[in-house]
């Protein structure tokens, strides 16, 4: 989902559509070249001087242009389009990769970070569990004050882990919608 959401959202990839496009209608015109060209001509102009006839003169002709021998010109700028077209697919396809890369990363770095809230939650409780042993332990004379603060310090370094994991999470989140 979160591909197909990037595919619709990430404007890279309507560019590098448009850039497809234009090489394709490259294509196009280039064999459009190999085709003959009908077109209409027409002048007019002024005639003037000694011995001639003055005056208007008008013409037009229909003309039939039809190309026989280029020196393999046009051949040359067909494979010159079709080759823009296919280094337009491959700018494309690395933009589609590069794209499926950031998301996959952002997306897989998001389910890390919630599997390590998951771990980090179980060690709070856990060291919970531990210091109310130690308290109960040392009120029976069983344990010193050193173990009583050794068990707060590991509480503290999982609650801390455990904030860590959250915040972890929470920038793997925006990292995704940022890649999406």
């Amino acid at each position: 989902e979160s591909l197909e959401m990037a595919a619709a959202q990430r404007p890279e990839i309507g560019f590098a559509r448009e850039a497809v496009v234009a090489a394709q209608e490259g294509v196009v015109a280039a064999k459009a070249a190999f085709l003959p060209r009908i077109f209409v001509r027409a002048a007019t102009g002024q005639v003037s001087g000694a011995h001639v006839l003055t005056g208007w003169q008008k013409g037009a002709g229909l003309h039939l242009e039809l190309p026989l021998y280029t020196g393999g010109l046009l051949r040359g700028e067909l494979r010159t389009a079709e080759a823009e077209v296919a280094a337009a697919v491959a700018d494309a396809q690395a933009i589609l990769d590069g794209i499926s890369f950031e998301v996959t990363r952002a997306f897989q770095s998001e389910v890390a970070a919630g599997q390590r809230i998951d771990l980090s939650r179980t060690a709070v409780v856990e060291a919970q569990e531990n210091l109310r042993l130690v308290r109960v332990k040392y009120r029976n004379g069983d344990a010193t004050p050193t173990d009583i603060v050794d068990a707060e310090t590991a509480l503290t370094r999982s609650q801390q882990r455990f904030n860590s994991a959250i915040y972890t999470y929470l920038a793997a989140l925006a990292g995704l919608d940022y890649a999406m």
